[in-house]
């Protein structure tokens, strides 16, 4: 059985391409810009422009195989972007990972 493509809103492609990416890291509960934070609360570090951008094809509904084909890299390096944006928003998967980005204001 062959998915149809959807298409991804060309504004979507726009925003993602010219956002900032800003990462706040952390030593001993302090962040760069100098906010405390609570160390019992997970860390999470910001994705990568791709890693967004594979969470943002999530966000409208394709799958895997869909994204890897759209943006013209392989099904195996789709999987690892997932795989590291989950790690780095401490998600619990797939799903959690575009709730969170979407909440965080990273994708939309």
């Amino acid at each position: 059985m062959q998915h149809e493509l959807h298409e991804i809103p060309p504004r979507l492609l726009k925003d993602l391409a010219r956002a900032p990416i800003i990462e706040e890291r952390r030593i001993d509960g302090v962040t760069d810009s100098g906010f405390r934070i609570k160390s019992d609360k997970p860390i999470r570090e910001v994705p990568s422009k791709t890693q967004l951008i594979v969470l943002a094809y999530a966000s409208h509904g394709l799958t895997d195989d869909m994204v890897a084909r759209v943006m013209g890299i392989s099904l195996n390096t789709v999987k690892r972007h997932v795989r590291i944006a989950i790690a780095l928003l401490a998600a619990k998967n797939k799903l959690h990972a575009v709730a969170i980005s979407l909440r965080e204001g990273y994708i939309y």
